[in-house]
Order: structure tokens, then C-alpha cells, then sequence
């Protein structure tokens, strides 16, 4: 079947050409039948429907039809490339987080980053003013039948609050170099009170005579007021 108007194929059955619009068979136009922005922003907030009303209104009203279809089809177009946007950025900023990770520079991490540096801010870098430290001597004690080793720190909270303290010490051999480093946590000191803690727990045996001959160091407090 052929449009008469403009000579182009047409489907069997069809009121109007797809080409130039004319109706065919003697068929009127729709009064009501105009190209329609209402529907066409319908069509593309909500393109299930838009794609519902485009086979409604077909027949009985095709620019209307037209319409409410661009509008889905711009709509569905719109959500798959911005769905692929933001799954690529999910995707690098998942890279950057694990490559960061795997690194240890959490710290460069946008907005991740951002989070740690305020916490950091909110913990006391320096807390040496918050309590007195004592470092005792390297030694071995026998602990349920074998030999163990430790290394005795006295604590004693110098402030008027309860504080809790994170201290790292670090050995040193005697040329200066750094053998070992230790962490140690001592919890809710009162003020005033005295705490004794231990580090270098279990050194292995091939190194405990590196660290009965080191130097130790405290080279950090952070402290924890627990009000």
C-alpha cells in the first residue's frame, strides 16, 4: 500500500502516512488531535505510561501519540545515560578507595579523606602535658613455664580529668636504627592515678638480645579525655 499524497509505503490498515502525514481513505483529522508538551514531559518523567498512551492514542489521535512517544523515548535515552554516568563513577571512585587502601593513603581519599582528617583533629596529637611516663627496663619473665619478655611503663594521669592514653614507643639499636615499635592502650585513669602497662610482649627469641642492649622511646601520646 501506497500513501497517494506523497507515494511513499505505507501499512496495511494505517489512517495516516508515516511520511507526510496526510490522512488516507478519506479519514478527518481529530479536532483535538495537536502535538501536546504536557504529554510529551509526561512521556518523559514517567515513560511506561508515556509508551501506554502513545499505542491509546495511535489511531484516534497521532500527533498527541507523537508526542507523549518522543517523550518516553527522550526519557528512557535520559536514564540509561545517566545511569552509565554514575555507574563509571561508582566504578573509579571504588578504584581509588581500594588502590588508597591497598596503598595507605586513605588520607587522599575525597570526602573519605576529609571524615579521617576531622577525627584526627579531634583527638589530642600531643598528650604529653596529660600524664608523666615512666619507661622501666627490658626483661625477661617466666610466664606458665616459658620465658617471655616486656618492657614496664609506668602511667600516671597528671590532669584533673579522667583520661584514657595511646602510646607509642619505638626501640632503637645503637646505631639508630629503629627495631621495633609498639602500641599501647591505657584506660580510664583518674586523676592523679597510676597505671603500669607493658610492651614488647613476646619478642621472638633471635631478637630479644637486640632489645635488652636497645634504647626506648616514647615517640607519641594521644590522649582520650573520658568525660
Amino acid at each position: 500500500m501506497y500513501c497517494k499524497y506523497c507515494g511513499k509505503p505505507v501499512p496495511e490498515g494505517a489512517v495516516y502516512c508515516l511520511s507526510c502525514g496526510k490522512y488516507l481513505n478519506g479519514s478527518e483529522p481529530n479536532e483535538n488531535d495537536s502535538s501536546s508538551f504536557g504529554f510529551a514531559l509526561l512521556g518523559f518523567l514517567f515513560p511506561l505510561i508515556g509508551l501506554i498512551l502513545y499505542f491509546v492514542y495511535d489511531d484516534k489521535r497521532p500527533k498527541r501519540a507523537k508526542s507523549v512517544g518522543k517523550g518516553a523515548l527522550v526519557g528512557v535515552i535520559t536514564r540509561i545515560v545517566i545511569s552509565i554516568v554514575i555507574a563509571v563513577a561508582a566504578f573509579f571512585f571504588s578504584f581509588s578507595v581500594f588502590n588508597a587502601v591497598a596503598t595507605g593513603e586513605v588520607s587522599d581519599i575525597p570526602i573519605i579523606g576529609s571524615v579521617i582528617d576531622e577525627m584526627i583533629e579531634e583527638l589530642d596529637d600531643d598528650g604529653s602535658d596529660k600524664c608523666e611516663i615512666n619507661v622501666g627496663k627490658f626483661s625477661t619473665v617466666e610466664r606458665s613455664g616459658y620465658d617471655a619478655t616486656t618492657l614496664e611503663l609506668t602511667v600516671r594521669n597528671i590532669t584533673d580529668e579522667p583520661y584514657s592514653y595511646g602510646i607509642t614507643v619505638d626501640a632503637y639499636d645503637a646505631d639508630g636504627t629503629r627495631i621495633g615499635t609498639e602500641y599501647v592502650v591505657v584506660e580510664n585513669l583518674e586523676p592523679g592515678q597510676t597505671a603500669k602497662a607493658a610492651a614488647f610482649e613476646d619478642i621472638n627469641s633471635t631478637q630479644v638480645e637486640a632489645f635488652e642492649n636497645a634504647r626506648f622511646e616514647v615517640s607519641a601520646i594521644h590522649a582520650f579525655c573520658e568525660y
